[in-house]
């Protein structure tokens, strides 16, 4: 119950920043702009680019106002503020990507042979490399960003964003003119090593979290 007290008081807190002002115009605008004139692998990497600064804002509204103190003296322990994290940026990414298949469904219907359309993005695929992109991304920006203070944050919000592009570039290779957005025949195998590279990756970033935030001097 802490937990999700803590997920609500985080999306209240910064709800309509992220949301309103920050997911709903960059799907809107990103879908006018990169459909028409990209294929669907740069529209993919932008889009995922834009949520992981959307769960990254949090982290740094937080940090320039000092509210983990004020987070520290409630009476939650460290793991359920760690889990909160962790819940409230899957929480953001969840609402951000429905934000892109809806602005990407809009958009689709005003453009004639677009570079990239709705049935492109709409696949299994697609949702698998982005929601594989913002796990990778929160997994290593937020054991990190719990160590250091605002400037410090920043610093490995970049480093995560460029680890997780090139990463994630060159597996998929989304860059190349003739990319799938659909799964082949073979792609079970890459599915299964993917899906347990992020579960291990996420529970290796959980276990750091606990570690740096229990040492932590507020």
């Amino acid at each position: 119950m802490m937990i999700l007290q803590l997920i609500l008081k985080d999306i209240r807190a910064y709800g309509s920043l992220i949301f309103l002002w920050i997911l709903l115009p960059m799907a809107i605008l990103n879908s006018l702009f990169s459909l028409r004139f990209y294929p669907v692998g740069g529209f993919i990497i932008a889009g995922c680019m834009v949520i992981a600064v959307a769960c990254s804002i949090l982290s740094f509204s937080e940090k320039k106002k000092n509210i983990e103190i004020l987070t520290r003296s409630l009476p939650v322990t460290i793991s359920e503020i760690v889990i909160a994290r962790f819940l409230t940026s899957v929480t953001i990414s969840i609402i951000g990507m429905i934000f892109y298949y809806i602005g990407t469904y809009i958009v689709n219907q005003i453009y004639i042979n677009p570079k990239t359309n709705f049935e492109n993005i709409n696949s299994p695929k697609v949702l698998f490399i982005a929601t594989f992109y913002l796990l990778l991304h929160n997994a290593l920006f937020i054991p990190v960003m719990l160590k250091f203070r605002f400037l410090g944050s920043i610093l490995a919000f970049v480093i995560a964003m460029f680890a997780t592009i090139l990463i994630t570039v060159s597996i998929f290779k989304p860059y190349r003119l003739d990319f799938n957005p659909y799964f082949g025949t073979n792609d079970s195998i890459l599915i299964s090593t993917l899906t347990l590279f992020a579960i291990l990756i996420l529970v290796i970033a959980f276990t750091i979290s606990l570690f740096v935030y229990k040492r932590k001097e507020f």
